[in-house]
């Protein structure tokens, strides 16, 4: 599980260094235009493939270790059988 808190924090310091940098830049480009805060990010968010990339590889690490947290409960199997019958003989 320490791998995967691991495998988190490094993607997710790439994903600030790559926001506050490419918030950088968007800021020096939209100079005539003033823009919040809240809505560079929102442009980053849908425009920035890497940013997308590394939040789904944050999902993919965190489905994988409940994966394998998961296999050391063990495995439950419920069957179930049932026949109907008219005949006298077949009772119980």
């Amino acid at each position: 599980m320490d791998y995967v808190l691991y495998f988190i924090k490094g993607y997710l310091v790439k994903i600030i260094s790559l926001l506050s940098l490419t918030l950088l830049l968007n800021i020096s480009l939209f100079a005539n235009e003033s823009l919040s805060l809240d809505q560079a990010i929102d442009i980053l968010k849908k425009q920035n493939l890497e940013i997308q990339v590394a939040s789904l590889e944050i999902k993919s690490a965190v489905a994988e270790a409940d994966t394998v947290s998961g296999i050391s409960l063990g495995k439950l199997d419920f069957t179930q059988d049932m026949a109907r019958s008219n005949d006298a003989g077949n009772v119980f």
